[in-house]
């Protein structure tokens, strides 16, 4: 059985590029033998998410179903699977649907394989002495969902289709049946993988198509992306689907919903045993809040709807446009309810900057005036920031998806180390009808000064009387504001701007 490529066992030329993979999680198996020679490739691509899957599936003790968006490299990655059986000496039976046979590999006391094959259409799976066996494994690559559906056995059957119940027939309410999610690619596994399988694209294009499609290794490696996106646009002006997946969060409910894999993806969660639904990439994250923009400032008015991941997303996105774009905002102290001022950022240039929230501090300290984030989204503490550093003071946002976010700030002080910043100011963004009570008691740090504010992407509802204004006015603890802050109060005439300002 071939071992893995390595720096030592790799012709020269391909070092660089086996130790990228390596680093990336990627391991790269010579395949000297195809059970199909027309769709021969030299290479097996395992990434590390897609091994876990597998060995999971292995060790499972009830039969498996293995899923993931379409296209991500169930079916490409099988063989990882196919070659744990036999280092493990199992018997088992590989169907491949899509190309219309079945093969039976038995293993010899000397460690060879026999390996016996015949067409589908003389396939009878309840024939198969060894699939009687609880021993043994029934592995299918299912093809096209109106292949047909499951045949009841006793070995353990492991099946990886795409998210379409179909695949699956009656035989998907059998008891205890296990359910494995596969993961799309993350850019650094796509950059190693596509330079194996389409060496003319440089990393600038791999990326390109990234940013554009996502993880999904098909979109990634085609000739043309052209047909790609005009289904992807296709997509995005059915209304209903892309409505329909934003408002439920499941993407693997009927074939009506496949055209929507375009838009969203399954993402893993709880190791492989759990799923969520995202967008698949940032352009069509970006597409979808073009589209849709006007609705979804109407739906995402409070913290509600955000619970669901799919427009927990679309918030934070359109948050990040609002915000560099130069619209006028509402913000607050976050320890106290009133006053309220009005605050308009100017219109910036977005930077996106690979890396941690040190490399993005770092770079957010020199500079033109410019918006920034970090690349991954999923890291903690902030979710963008100001540049440049005005006299030693950060400017950072939160966009918070709930009422309990907490602040790390160890985090954020490790962050700024070495920067010449002294002070760090947090606005945490909320949902307009939220944010009249949303509250957050005073942050202090070791070695920098904090300043939280609350901050509302529109205006929220005024539900006060001129009386009752000038009475929380009167009331209000005003010794958080800022010496602007209190001179602007002081000087404001206009009832109905007053009113405004402290409901």
């Amino acid at each position: 059985m071939a071992q893995p490529l390595t720096a030592s066992n790799c012709a020269d030329e391909n070092i660089t590029d086996v130790a990228s993979a390596q680093a990336a999680g990627v391991e790269i198996f010579p395949l000297n033998i195809s059970l199909v020679p027309k769709e021969a490739n030299p290479w097996l691509f395992v990434r590390r998410q897609q091994r876990e899957v597998w060995q999971a599936a292995f060790n499972a003790l009830q039969d498996v179903v293995v899923t993931g968006s379409p296209g991500i490299g169930k079916s490409f990655s099988m063989s990882f699977l196919l070659r744990a059986l036999m280092n493990a000496s199992k018997t088992f039976v590989f169907e491949a649907r899509r190309w219309n046979r079945a093969y039976l590999f038995k293993p010899h006391a000397d460690g060879t394989y026999e390996v016996g094959s015949m067409t589908k259409k003389d396939w009878e799976p309840g024939a198969c002495d060894e699939l009687k066996d609880p021993a043994n494994y029934y592995v299918i690559d299912p093809g096209a969902a109106d292949n047909g559906g499951i045949c009841f056995v006793e070995a353990k059957t492991v099946v990886a289709p795409s998210p379409d119940p179909q695949h699956l027939g009656e035989w998907k309410k059998i008891p205890n049946l296990q359910y494995l999610y596969m993961a799309a690619c993350s850019l650094q596994e796509a950059r190693c993988i596509v330079k194996f399988l389409r060496p003319e694209l440089n990393e600038n294009q791999v990326d390109e198509r990234y940013r554009r499609f996502g993880g999904i290794l098909r979109h990634l490696i085609c000739d043309d992306p052209e047909p790609v996106e005009k289904a992807r646009n296709d997509t995005l002006s059915n209304q209903n689907l892309v409505r329909r997946v934003w408002t439920s969060g499941v993407i693997d409910m009927g074939r009506d919903l496949k055209p929507a894999h375009l838009l969203f993806q399954l993402v893993p969660e709880n190791g492989c045993t759990k799923s969520r639904v995202e967008f698949v990439s940032e352009e069509a994250l970006d597409l979808t809040i073009q589209e849709y923009e006007t609705e979804l400032a109407d739906l995402l008015t409070t913290f509600a709807p955000l619970a669901k991941p799919v427009l927990g997303v679309l918030y934070e996105r359109l948050a990040h446009q609002v915000l560099f774009r130069g619209t006028l905002l509402l913000t607050q102290m976050a320890n106290v309810t009133v006053p309220m001022f009005e605050m308009r950022l100017p219109p910036l240039d977005v930077e996106v900057v690979d890396g941690s929230i040190a490399d993005l501090f770092k770079a957010a300290t020199t500079g033109q005036p410019r918006y920034m984030r970090p690349r991954d989204e999923g890291l903690p503490v902030i979710d963008s920031c100001l540049a440049p550093v005005q006299d030693g003071v950060m400017t950072c946002f939160q966009i918070t998806h709930s009422a309990r976010h907490t602040l790390d700030v160890d985090a954020l002080e490790e962050a700024a180390k070495g920067l010449s910043i002294t002070k760090i100011v947090i606005y945490l963004v909320v949902p307009r009808d939220n944010f009249r009570d949303f509250y957050r008691g005073k942050t202090s740090g070791k070695s920098l000064a904090f300043e939280q504010r609350v901050l509302s992407l529109d205006a929220p509802r005024n539900p006060f009387t001129l009386r009752e204004m000038q009475k929380r006015l009167q009331t209000a603890d005003l010794s958080e504001l800022t010496k602007d802050e209190k001179w602007h109060l002081g000087e404001e005439t206009d009832e109905l701007k007053r009113r405004y300002l402290v409901m």
